[in-house]
This record gives structure tokens, sequence and C-alpha cells, in this order.
């Protein structure tokens, strides 16, 4: 959401035009996380991203719509080979958390760079939580992997946009099956820009057909507010994929 720092929105108006949409939609508190790809660069993000999203607040404060909204930092780190040796993890996390949102390249063959990379988030006494589960190949074809994971105590994300297809039949399946066995800790919107817009109640509507309202609190609500309060989410009882 965040203007030119990634491959999010062009402008100060598209910005907003995302967040009034977002507030639209129900969304009353916002992460922002913009990809980091390149840890050699993260101070120099970092300092953007501040600047930026103290601008957008700013901005904010003028908008009919969306004047509410609440913006935290974060970012979507790219799980390379410098995961591994970084020793500066934390700076990385949801709003300055033990929690670090994580993302994989989507046709990673092999899951041990998964596991040492989980490690490596852990020893730095973090938590991962994996974004866009669904959309990965080893996710989609390893699914005792998944239930693995989960055991290990890895926190899925899943985007609504997926859940509704725009993302292929096998990512569509896998969350919808995760959802079913309440496997999945958070929803993101995952709007980048006015292409890739903010459908959450379309998918909210969609998965009360095979969901609880309970399951669907912790997912948009509940765990959300755990994680910025740099809580401990609930300990419920969860399915497995076959």
């Amino acid at each position: 959401m965040l203007p030119r720092i990634d491959d999010g929105s062009k402008d100060w108006e598209e910005s907003l035009e995302l967040c009034e949409k977002g507030f639209r939609n129900g969304l009353e508190e916002i992460i922002l996380t913009p990809h980091l790809m390149d840890f050699s660069k993260a101070d120099h993000l970092i300092e953007k991203r501040d600047q930026l999203t103290e601008k957008l607040i700013e901005k904010l404060k003028m908008s009919e719509e969306a004047s509410a909204l609440k913006l935290y930092k974060g970012f979507e780190v790219f799980a390379s080979e410098e995961i591994l040796t970084t020793s500066e993890l934390k700076k990385l996390t949801l709003n300055g958390t033990k929690y670090i949102l994580v993302e994989f390249n989507p046709s990673l063959k092999y899951v041990s760079f998964v596991i040492d990379s989980l490690e490596a988030v852990e020893r730095q006494g973090l938590t991962m939580i994996m974004a866009h589960v669904e959309r990965y190949q080893f996710t989609q074809k390893d699914h005792e992997f998944v239930n693995y994971l989960l055991d290990k105590g890895v926190l899925f994300q899943v985007n609504a946009d997926s859940i509704l297809g725009d993302w292929g039949q096998k990512a569509q399946r896998l969350a919808v099956d995760m959802l079913d066995q309440n496997m999945v800790h958070f929803m993101a919107s995952d709007a980048h820009n006015t292409m890739r817009n903010n459908n959450m109640n379309v998918t909210l509507k969609e998965i009360s057909r095979f969901i609880t309202d309970l399951q669907i609190t912790d997912i948009v609500e509940t765990n959300a507010k755990s994680i910025l309060a740099d809580g401990m989410l609930n300990d419920i009882q969860r399915g497995m994929l076959r």
C-alpha cells in the first residue's frame, strides 16, 4: 500500500484509494508489509518504510472515509540464503513483535531450505508466519510437510484472492482444505495496488459457507490483535491435511 517502495501502489492517490477500499471492506487496522528482497538494503528500506508510513498516516487524517484506519509497520521478508546468516531479523518483524512474515520462492523444490529458514528464525527467538502458504509448489504437493510445519509452530497466512480462485485451482484447493481443517491463522487481502485489489468481504461471504463464525473471527480479528500485542494465539484444536 505504500507508494514506490516495491510492486505496490504507484502514488499517494492510489495508496489512499487502497486504504479507503480496505476500510469499506471492514478493515480497521492494517499491517503494512512491503517486500524485503535484499537483506543488505534492510536499513535503507526500514527508513523509507517508516517515512512513507508516517506520511500516509497524515494523509489518512484528511480522508472522509478512512481517517479512523490504524496502520502498523512490518515487512514481507523473502527467504533468500541470507536469512540463514543474518543476525538482524528482529528489526524486520511485524510491529516490532516476535512475529515475522516470511515468503518463499513459489517454485522451491527443496523443503530442507524451509526447515533451515525456520530454524534460523527460531534461533533469534522469533515465530514464523508463512505468507500465502497455499501458493507454493512444496505445500501443494506435500501435505505431510504442511502438517509437519504446523506441528513445529509455523503460523499460516492465506490470501483472500486465492480462496476465490485467482491463483489457480491448486492454490484454491489447498487454501480451502486448510480452512476446513482449521489450519489457517490469518487471512490477508494481499492488496498491492488497484489491479490487485481488496476483496475481503466477498471472501468472507464465501468461507462462511463451510467454516464457523468463531473460526472467521479468529482468522481475521482475534489472532491479528494477538500478534500486534506481541501475545500468544489461542491454543485451539486444529486438524491435518491428508
